[in-house]
């Protein structure tokens, strides 16, 4: 899975799909103006990403509707964007980490009760 940037020069969707390209021909058949697929990149969880990416452009208040957004600098977000996804990726890997440690510690913890004497 991708996540990429899709823009029509004046907003810019952040989305998901194995197959961006072929993700910017089904959008490209609903939209007036001609979209231009910007960036895409190979992601390891990307939902999770996707979220974190639209929550800190959301926080910019950069949310248009949807998964589209504006960006005012768009050279700046592009250069911008693949440390954005590294930091999201990282952000991911830490919370499965973090859910993956309170998991075991709930089976420790249930496996304890049930040995009680």
């Amino acid at each position: 899975m991708e996540i990429y940037l899709i823009s029509d020069s004046e907003y810019v969707k952040v989305g998901i799909s194995k197959f961006p390209r072929r993700r910017l021909k089904q959008l490209q058949t609903s939209n007036a103006r001609t979209l231009e697929l910007l960036k895409s990149i190979p992601v390891d969880n990307p939902e999770s990403v996707e979220a974190t990416i639209h929550g800190l452009l959301r926080e910019r208040g950069a949310h248009i509707r949807g998964e589209w957004f504006t960006v005012p600098f768009l050279g700046e977000f592009l250069q911008e964007f693949p440390s954005m996804v590294k930091r999201a990726e990282l952000k991911s890997c830490r919370n499965q980490a973090k859910k993956s440690e309170d998991y075991s510690q709930e089976i420790l913890y249930e496996d304890s009760l049930l040995h009680e004497d």
